[in-house]
């Protein structure tokens, strides 16, 4: 038997099974514990970009979803569709 295989084995073992309990057991058993005393954290305010994306998504909803004509044309070419004046079925 090697005793130096064993021992480096055994020492391998020993540190990654302290890495894991430290870094994943550990903190989920104190999440955990939180969650039971329920002392949940405080969600994270929506950042400028989200509430920015919000106010565009009501804007949108507001106005029915017609895009103004002077951005027709643009908004064609980005999505690819093409219409001939007067049968965008967006606009009925």
């Amino acid at each position: 038997m090697d005793w130096g295989a064993f021992l480096n084995a055994l020492i391998t073992f020993l540190l990654t099974a302290a890495v894991l309990y430290f870094l994943v057991v550990y903190p989920m058993n104190k999440l955990a514990e939180r969650r039971k005393r329920g002392e949940e954290p405080p969600p994270a305010a929506p950042s400028e970009e989200v509430k920015l994306l919000t106010e565009i998504r009501d804007a949108l909803v507001a106005g029915a979803g017609r895009v103004p004509e002077q951005h027709r044309g643009a908004l064609d070419r980005l999505t690819g569709q093409e219409y001939p004046r007067g049968t965008d079925p967006r606009t009925r």
